[in-house]
């Protein structure tokens, strides 16, 4: 699924954080040849006046009105949405979190909890109970070390 925005960006738009994350990214898959930035946009979620600049330009660029806003389900948006390399990959900003549940464990090491369930052990020695299920060990008939 392209990325997509919920409300209108630019000009006269709501400007939510999130959408105009989408539209600063997906300005910065244009290149300049074809209307995108000449400078790489910061994609910080703040509607500046570059991003109304970058807005236009690639608007003008795909011979447009160039109104300055963004609209979902627009033609400018989906315009866009041809420029972006990785279109099934929701963007996800520097810092922000991409899924799972708080103070989640990845990996780690023997014994520790890991995705986060209560009782969980990883890895482990044949004999020992495997993925905190209760009786079931690792590899029935077989003796450590």
């Amino acid at each position: 699924m392209a990325k997509n925005i919920s409300t209108s960006v630019g000009q006269g738009g709501a400007n939510s954080t999130g959408n105009v994350l989408t539209v600063q990214y997906l300005l910065n898959c244009v290149p300049a040849g074809f209307g995108g930035p000449v400078t790489e946009l910061a994609v910080d979620g703040i509607l500046g006046p570059k991003t109304i600049a970058a807005i236009l330009k690639f608007q003008k660029a795909i011979g447009g009105m160039g109104d300055g806003r963004v609209d979902p389900n627009g033609g400018t948006i989906k315009a866009l949405q041809q420029y972006d390399p990785y279109p099934e990959t929701p963007y996800v900003s520097p810092g922000q979190k991409t899924g799972g549940m708080p103070n989640q464990k990845i990996g780690g090491i023997y014994g520790d909890k890991a995705a986060g369930l209560p009782g969980q052990k990883v890895g482990g020695y044949f004999g020992e109970k495997a993925a905190g299920m209760p009786g079931i060990k690792s590899t029935p008939g077989y003796k450590s070390w």
